[in-house]
């Protein structure tokens, strides 16, 4: 990051106005006439060895040469050949998107006039064969004239062009990619616009984020979450308040299907610029009949030129000698980037400052007009990334944005908030027989008060306790050697006599508990009746419930026997002395293996998996589900034995039903074995289940692997593959 008073080239850095993982971008001034003002995009020093980085850099700045229209931001020169590449634009100050939002929805049809004009942007990027890609609120910016401006062409790419990317790689915000962006090889990058422009419509109109991410957990694995969700997800509707046409826009760009969405931005612009003209007549109509009112003056929207009308500039300029502009606007926007944007000004003939009225109509078709209005529950107490579900009698919130949950349209009047903390607790099941033991749930009765806007309500939860847990061992520890610790790490103390593992949260956690002197690979051998002499391990399963103080948790192992010498008469004069071992006498459930490095086999085919759980019933869905084998998401896609696409990978099993698959077959991969990562397809999956010394574990595509794994996890991006 420059500080104030570097310089890049003829310009003097003044201050930062954001950055992102490949560029910067300063507000400078002129060293030779200070009053010449410039927004400076560098591409950051770790890039510049980057070949994709810097092609990526190039490429942007050939994209935003090539392009003139009212709505889209321009470069004003490129300079590649000094130790610090940079774009250089003139700007003026303006506001994200993203920034506007946070101060609640956009007017009606202040809202129809900003998506007009993204909607007339894209339409123009696409008759010159240009697709965005990244289209969201971070990424347009609004002029202090109220022009709306779409900026950061990092990923967009021409039609015709090769890709820059590797073979099968997409990127976005994957909160605005549509559904099939899973799917690289069926993504129509004209449809990823057109969903992505209907998601920032809809945001507009309720200022809610459509599909939020926490920002908590790994990002692929998010990424995978969000697209889950809007596989089957229905179409974005702002609600009854707003008008048939406007609802109907909204869900027509926003569909799971792409053969069911809007097929070219051109039909969407066509039909908002009709839905536009009549919001704005609307609004000078009945401004006369505003009494009390803070008026401002009404016109309507001017309507730009169509694409067809416009001249394409299909050719991009040469970065050696780019052409100058004396008339323009730039706008280079980077993942959180502040609201203050620096751009090169062209404002449309005749726009001017464009007023408008949001009068009687507008405030009729609120949302939040009537006996209803909308709520924001915010979550005070608790720490980040706790886990808590709401429910505001009925209704489900319709957004989720860490603490604060959104409901939408609430019944003015009583309102009772119940609550659920805890991992894997929802409002749904608790309190009741389905609700896991280590949830606490409570309820509190709060008033929807009238009024227009969101209603906001402060909930003040307690954070659930950390307890010890007392281990109670049927042996003296003073003369057998324990360890114990959970799958996440933490490790049992022994103080005065007694072992406890201390700063438990509640919920549910393995425990690992070891007596004697236990090699790495007899891990959980009691299970199994195979551990050798000297040694006990067990594994369970422990929770921890809400309350205070510690809590006692019996260990169901055996005090480790050494090998016992014993003497026996086999003729009267002469004896036999015999090794005699104890061992626990539970048969063994799945047969644990231990297998190490090497090279494993391919991922296992949901069609391999089905004869084998044929021939197994026991591990079918609700058999393995009620012996405890499983979670509820075990074969969840799966109708009783038959899975859902035979030739694709499975997904969706345990680890301990991927044990008890590889039993024969050299036991589950270990998390050391060869591949280490790999591409992902229909024939691979994005995680598999492994193992390490007989535990679980797991490794990723991109090479990571972890032993922070349940033995009854399973989801719908997790495969395994067999040592052979």
């Amino acid at each position: 990051m420059l500080q104030p008073g570097a310089e890049i080239d003829v310009w003097v850095v003044e201050k930062s106005l954001g950055s992102g993982g490949m560029g910067s971008v300063y507000r400078c001034h002129n060293k030779h006439a200070s009053r010449i003002l410039a927004a400076i995009k560098t591409l950051e020093p770790a890039a510049r060895n980057v070949p994709e980085a810097e092609q990526r850099f190039v490429r942007e700045a050939e994209i935003l040469f090539a392009l003139d229209h009212p709505n889209v931001v321009k470069v004003r020169n490129i300079r590649l050949d000094l130790v610090t590449p940079y774009l250089e634009m003139e700007f003026v100050e303006g506001e994200s998107l993203e920034s506007r939002l946070c101060r609640g929805p956009v007017p009606p049809a202040e809202a129809l006039r900003l998506s007009r004009q993204l909607f007339d942007a894209v339409t123009y990027l696409h008759a010159n064969g240009i697709r965005h890609r990244d289209i969201k609120p971070a990424n347009l910016v609004i002029t202090k004239e109220g022009v709306l401006k779409l900026v950061d062409f990092g990923l967009a790419s021409e039609g015709e062009a090769d890709r820059i990317t590797r073979a099968n790689t997409t990127f976005g915000t994957v909160s605005y990619a549509p559904p099939e962006w899973v799917q690289p090889d069926q993504l129509d990058p004209e449809l990823w616009d057109v969903y992505a422009c209907g998601v920032v419509m809809w945001e507009m109109l309720t200022a809610r984020v459509a599909f939020p991410g926490s920002p908590l957990v790994d990002p692929r694995q998010v990424a995978i979450q969000i697209m889950t969700v809007k596989q089957n997800h229905p179409p974005l509707d702002p609600g009854e308040g707003f008008t048939d046409p406007v609802r109907e826009l909204c869900k027509d760009m926003t569909q799971s299907n792409p053969d069911l969405r809007i097929p070219a931005m051109k039909d969407a612009f066509d039909r908002i610029t009709r839905i536009d003209g009549v919001v704005s007549a609307a609004s000078v109509a009945i401004s006369s009949d505003l009494q009390g009112t803070v008026r401002r003056k009404a016109t309507e929207a001017p309507k730009s030129a169509g694409p067809a009308a416009r001249k394409k500039t299909t050719k991009a300029a040469k970065v050696a000698a780019p052409p100058p502009r004396s008339s323009g606007g730039i706008i280079v926007a980077m993942g959180g980037v502040a609201a203050l944007f620096v751009f090169l000004a062209i404002v449309v003939a005749g726009l001017g400052a464009v007023w408008l009225i949001v009068g009687a109509k507008a405030v009729n078709n609120s949302p939040t007009a009537g006996d209803k209005r909308d709520v924001d529950v915010v979550i005070e107490g608790l720490p980040s990334g706790t886990d808590v579900a709401l429910r505001m009698g009925d209704a489900k919130a319709t957004a989720v944005d860490g603490f604060v949950h959104r409901y939408a349209a609430v019944p003015v009047g009583a309102a009772n908030i119940r609550w659920a903390i805890g991992p894997g607790c929802t409002v749904d099941g608790c309190p009741g027989v389905a609700c896991p033991a280590w949830c606490d749930t409570g309820e509190a009765a709060h008033t929807i008060e009238p009024g227009s806007g969101a209603q906001s309500l402060k909930m003040k939860l307690v954070s659930p306790s950390p307890r010890d847990v007392t281990l109670k061992l049927p042996f003296a520890t003073d003369k057998v050697a324990v360890a114990a610790s959970t799958a996440d790490g933490h490790v049992a103390e022994l103080k005065d006599g007694v072992w406890r593992v201390p700063g438990l949260l509640p919920g549910r956690y393995d425990l690992t508990v070891n007596a004697g002197v236990c090699a790495p690979e007899a891990v959980a051998c009691s299970a199994t009746n195979t551990c050798p002499a000297g040694c006990s391990s067990v594994v369970f399963e422990l929770v921890v419930k809400p309350g205070a103080g510690p809590v006692d948790q019996d260990v169901a192992i055996v005090a480790p026997v050494a090998a016992v010498e014993v003497v026996k008469a086999v003729e009267p004069d002469k004896t036999k002395v015999e090794k005699i071992f104890e061992r626990p006498d539970k048969p063994p459930d799945v047969a644990v293996t231990s297998a190490k490095g090497g090279k494993a086999g391919r991922p296992i085919l949901q069609s391999e998996f089905a004869k084998w759980l044929a021939k197994n019933p026991e591990w079918q869905r609700d058999s393995a589900i009620a012996a405890g084998k499983a979670d509820d998401n075990y074969l969840r896609e799966w109708s009783g034995g038959s899975p859902p696409a035979p030739a694709n990978t499975v997904v969706s099993v345990s680890w301990l039903a991927s044990q008890a698959y590889c039993g024969s077959r050299g036991g589950l991969a270990a998390v050391d074995a060869e591949p280490l990562n790999w591409d992902e397809g229909t024939t691979a999956p994005f995680q598999e289940w492994r193992q390490k010394d007989g535990k679980p574990a797991w490794r990723r595509s991109d090479g990571v692997d972890s032993t922070a794994a349940r033995r009854t996890e399973s989801n719908a991006f997790t495969g395994f593959r067999c040592a052979k």
